[in-house]
């Protein structure tokens, strides 16, 4: 693109290059006006965030933003399609349980819905956004006599959730004539770049060269091998992943939260655990249940560094911008059966200590911005690990679009999910997402093996 202004990717941009992420929004009314939508959204990318209608190009071996100094009809900021259908929406969103909801937490069926969000030109895997002319940003509309689906599909070269939501942010505001409101995000802004990283790294800290990301491993080559060949065998044995969708009461989980905090009182540490920390450990020994043997299992948290590193990131910034925080391993065994509590206090330890030692990220980012292409271990060999993320901070159910009935006002989401491509090549086993939360509970998803999948499930029939 000739006239365009270019802007290096970090490298905190490429560790999750190959994921296409869909966030799916499902609005309880339909949108009378689809062209006024797609004008508030083309406004909201040219006016604060134009690095949100950026091209992404492969030079070499680097990859760059070229964000076009002028959007026209040839170059869009954003690849915009939809669809109207006078029918109702041809599924149930949020699924419902066939003999109701219940007060505790419920494990659901995730159907295939995904593509309900996602127009006919929507990129399927990352190589589709590295084609000429093509948006990081596409955004399917689809209208039901009873509902609007609203699906924001990106590379995750270009958000984070928290980035999304800056977007989507301004999108709402724009629908409602108050883009004036929102902060612009400048395009040049590249606070993870390694020369900003660089100075931000205090001389006395040193980091460990087998660990140079806290939780993260730079293995040898025997432990590699023996690394891979174990996750072999673990897919060998179990081939198939299977999504499931979590409904968790908030009635429920503050009960748990409210017990758990008395138990830690009684025991006069002064420690405490929030609502996060409750559900994330519930996820887990859920999901950990059937396992008896003593494989230590990591944890991995990421944080939104925005919030950590406000001297760093001045301005709105869309890219990524997160940290791992790591728990250290549990075995399988302790996970399935210690109290929820313990579990719940050794996430929030560890969060508390990755916020207080912020001179140790400062160097951990320098690192990971010198060494793009180095490939780090999320546990040791013979070990296993999770990943979990939390967006419930990102707080995508609270956003007001003005599409609603004449003299209603706003609208804001009645449901909203987050999907990876249909064939994702990073797995996501041992992976989930704390998604969002209505008026009665918080939505999750977690992603594991088939059989694993069925052997927790039997142990949650037999509590």
């Amino acid at each position: 693109m000739p006239d365009a202004q270019i802007v290096p990717c970090a490298a905190a941009d490429l560790g999750s290059r190959l994921l296409v992420l869909t966030i799916g929004f499902v609005f309880p009314t339909p949108c009378k006006d689809v062209d006024g939508l797609r004008e508030a959204l083309y406004k909201a990318v040219k006016e604060k965030i134009p690095k949100a209608g950026a091209r992404l190009v492969k030079r070499a071996k680097t990859f760059e933003f070229h964000i076009p100094r002028k959007f026209s009809h040839d170059v869009p900021p954003v690849a915009f399609t939809s669809s109207v259908s006078s029918s109702p929406l041809p599924t149930t969103l949020p699924p419902k349980a066939k003999d109701g909801y219940s007060k505790d937490p419920m494990f659901l069926p995730d159907e295939p819905v995904a593509n309900l969000f996602r127009g006919p030109t929507c990129p399927k895997v990352f190589e589709d956004f590295l084609k000429p002319n093509t948006s990081v940003t596409h955004v399917h509309v689809a209208v039901y006599a009873d509902a609007t689906l609203i699906g924001f599909t990106t590379t995750h070269v270009a958000f984070d959730a928290h980035g999304a939501k800056l977007l989507l942010a301004a999108w709402a505001a724009a629908t409602r004539g108050e883009l004036d409101t929102i902060t612009p995000s400048p395009a040049d802004f590249v606070p993870l770049g390694l020369e900003s990283t660089r100075q931000r790294v205090p001389k006395d800290v040193v980091l460990p060269k087998k660990q140079p990301r806290r939780g993260w491993y730079a293995l040898n080559k025997p432990q590699t091998m023996r690394f891979i060949s174990r996750f072999v065998m673990r897919i060998a044995r179990d081939p198939k992943l299977t999504h499931v969708l979590i409904r968790v009461p908030k009635a429920w989980l503050e009960e748990q939260k409210v017990e758990a905090n008395a138990v830690l009182k009684e025991r006069g540490q002064g420690d405490w655990v929030s609502t996060n920390d409750v559900l994330s450990a519930w996820m887990f020994q859920n999901v950990y249940l059937h396992r008896r043997d003593p494989t230590p299992v990591s944890f991995q948290s990421p944080i939104n560094l925005r919030a950590l590193l406000p001297d760093v990131f001045t301005v709105p910034f869309i890219n990524n911008a997160v940290g791992m925080v790591p728990t250290p391993p549990i075995p399988a065994r302790t996970l399935a059966t210690q109290p929820l509590v313990d579990t719940a206090l050794a996430i929030r330890l560890s969060l508390n200590e990755f916020r207080k030692d912020i001179p140790t990220l400062h160097a951990e980012l320098a690192e990971d911005a010198a060494h793009p292409a180095r490939m780090l271990f999320p546990a040791r060999p013979g070990g296993e690990w999770a990943i979990l993320s939390s967006w419930l901070s990102v707080k995508l159910h609270e956003l007001d679009f003005g599409f609603g009935d004449e003299g209603a006002g706003t609208v804001r989401p009645r449901w909203v999910m987050s999907y990876v491509q249909d064939k994702s090549p990073i797995t996501m086993r041992g992976s989930g997402s704390i998604v969002s939360e209505d008026e009665e509970a918080i939505w999750a998803r977690w992603t594991s093996g088939s059989k694993d999948q069925k052997r927790a499930e039997r142990a949650r029939r037999r509590l």
